[in-house]
């Protein structure tokens, strides 16, 4: 019986050896392609937002646009003169107060929205409340946020001097409502005239 020569032992050992490192990296690569295509590229997202130097504003979300929807509650939206429920003059000139009630709807679910201005497409106020219903509760505070996903209630009361109407028609103009990111929402808007 012979036995093999020890030299070619040890080259057929280097060469299972060099085949085990072969096989082992190519299990490496193989399951980094695995786990790339499983997540796909967030982790190098994450890795690169999380690097310095990448701006700020690549690092924000974006403001939903047109987020919030509006309907006017048309038989609590009024207009009037000189009455005893708003200040319908000032000195000796005669103003119109334009009062409007609107259900907002916050249609986003990450997002909430507050109401900070409201005024009427074409004239100039000289003051504006806008106000939001708080959603445990029935007052309207100022600064009230609209919940992700939730309707509220929106008073909005708007004082014109001089006066911007006459007679008894009603008057029809959009409000301009703006929200806390600067977005702007026009609602076409019809208020009626009551005598105060």
């Amino acid at each position: 019986m012979s036995f093999p020569d020890l030299d070619s032992l040890n080259s057929l050992a280097a060469y299972v050896g060099d085949w085990k490192a072969i096989a082992v990296g190519a299990v490496a690569i193989l399951s980094s392609v695995g786990t790339l295509l499983k997540y796909g590229f967030a982790p190098f997202r994450w890795i690169w937002r999380k690097m310095p130097g990448v701006s700020g504003k690549q690092k924000q979300e974006h403001v939903p646009k047109n987020a919030l929807r509006f309907v006017q509650n048309e038989q609590r939206s009024f207009w009037g003169a000189g009455s005893s429920w708003g200040p319908g003059t000032s000195g000796k000139e005669t103003g119109t107060h334009v009062c409007g009630h609107f259900h907002v709807t916050n249609i986003v679910k990450d997002w909430n929205f507050v109401l900070l201005q409201a005024k009427l497409a074409g004239y100039d106020h000289k003051h504006s409340v806008v106000a939001t219903a708080g959603f445990r509760n029935r007052p309207y505070p100022a600064l009230t946020p609209i919940p992700a996903g939730n309707m509220a209630q929106v008073n909005v009361n708007l004082f014109f001097y001089p006066a911007i109407t006459k007679d008894t028609e009603p008057l029809i103009a959009e409000v301009i409502f703006t929200d806390n990111y600067g977005e702007e929402y026009r609602v076409p808007s019809t208020f009626r005239y009551v005598n105060g």
